[in-house]
């Protein structure tokens, strides 16, 4: 049996380009965040381009778009409960003024003393940005405020430091605390990511 006896003019070659593309993006993926969802994504585009240069035929269409909504959906039902979960807990807005222009970071916060700290996850380039600047704008519960930021990368921090920061977050924020395992578990971490302790010292 050959693609032509079992596919209209031109559809085989689709579904294998088409499987390809997928193939390509889970590769890069994998390269660029990793986690379970970009592995997902190789895997069944293996499978479906196993299937159809190996036994074509006209069930791969309804196959090949199963299998491309269902890693689609997968992303979609992820980023869903990751940041609903996110949501679930305090939330504040910062923003940081970059050289592409001004950004808005919604990050969780707790209180060391009595000054905020975030960790923000993000990339160099950001936290750069943040270091240089005198002051950035804190909205918490409605109202804004001035603050000097003060960065510290996490890799760079004392044990002690972190092991403290770390304990707040966990305390303050419990189970949805989840949600950032969930995160990098499933849909895995940029490669060009950095964390940073940022405290949101007073004026």
């Amino acid at each position: 049996m050959t693609p032509q006896n079992t596919f209209k003019p031109g559809q085989h070659k689709a579904l294998l380009a088409v499987t390809c593309v997928m193939l390509l993006s889970a590769l890069f993926l994998i390269w660029f965040r990793g986690g379970i969802l970009s592995w997902a994504g190789l895997v069944i585009s293996v499978a479906m381009l196993v299937k159809l240069l190996a036994k074509p035929g006209q069930s791969d269409v309804k196959l090949c778009i199963a299998g491309i909504t269902a890693w689609g959906i997968s992303w979609g039902f992820a980023a869903y409960l990751v940041f609903n979960g996110w949501e679930a807990g305090e939330v504040i807005e910062l923003v940081i003024e970059t050289d592409e222009g001004t950004r808005t970071a919604r990050t969780w916060v707790v209180d060391s003393g009595t000054v905020p700290v975030i960790i923000y996850d993000t990339n160099m380039a950001a936290i750069k940005a943040l270091q240089s600047q005198q002051t950035v704008i804190l909205t918490r519960d409605g109202e804004q405020s001035e603050r000097q930021p003060y960065v510290t990368l996490a890799e760079e921090a004392e044990a002690d430091y972190l092991t403290h920061i770390y304990s707040l977050f966990g305390d303050k924020y419990g189970p949805s605390s989840s949600s950032t395992t969930t995160f990098y578990k499933w849909m895995g971490g940029p490669r060009n990511r950095q964390v940073a302790i940022v405290e949101l010292r007073p004026l």
